[in-house]
């Protein structure tokens, strides 16, 4: 009887350490999803104190990301990454940017060049800059792979926004922390 007592109890025991070693190790090395950061924003189409008069529109959209990889253990394969501009809910633009590989713990800035349509919602948008300030809308979206270790993980799909306030100088008005998290 002690015997089977005794190997009841190693069983159990080596079981639970197995379980609490699994609980640990998906705790540990469970990746977290980066951060979406527009660090600058600039639409020479509003920039009203531009001193030139010329009679062609710039709808040229320049504005740079700020994409933050939180995991120590983990690297992020992206997909490509769709940014599409919205003004008054009405698409104005997009551009495609190549997919990539971000290391563990590291940050990438990528610049996005837009080539907005032209169209009367510049005139509306230039109103509001005249006002106070025009808020444009930015979606980003796109897929991407944790590299775990030796591993990758299955897709997940991405897709974040942000609201853009711009002022008279045709760039962002952000605030004190001079960036706008895309959610």
């Amino acid at each position: 009887m002690s015997a089977r007592r005794g190997f009841c109890t190693w069983c159990f025991g080596f079981t639970f350490l197995l379980g609490l070693t699994a609980l640990f190790l998906w705790l540990s090395l469970r990746p977290q999803n980066p951060s979406y950061d527009l660090i600058d924003f600039y639409s020479p189409a509003l920039n009203i104190s531009s001193s030139s008069s010329n009679t062609t529109r710039n709808t040229t959209v320049l504005f740079e990301l700020k994409i933050s990889n939180p995991n120590k253990d983990s690297g992020i394969h992206y997909d490509a990454i769709n940014v599409s501009l919205y003004y008054r809910e009405e698409k104005i633009g997009e551009s495609n940017m190549q997919g990539f590989y971000q290391g563990h713990g590291k940050t990438a800035k990528k610049s996005v060049v837009i080539a907005a349509a032209d169209g009367p919602f510049w005139e509306a948008a230039s109103l509001d800059v005249l006002n106070r300030t025009a808020v444009f809308g930015v979606d980003l979206v796109t897929g991407l792979r944790f590299k775990v270790v030796w591993a990758n993980t299955g897709h997940k799909g991405v897709k974040v926004a942000g609201h853009v306030p711009v002022g008279v100088d045709g760039k962002m008005v952000a605030g004190k922390k001079k960036r706008i998290k895309l959610k």
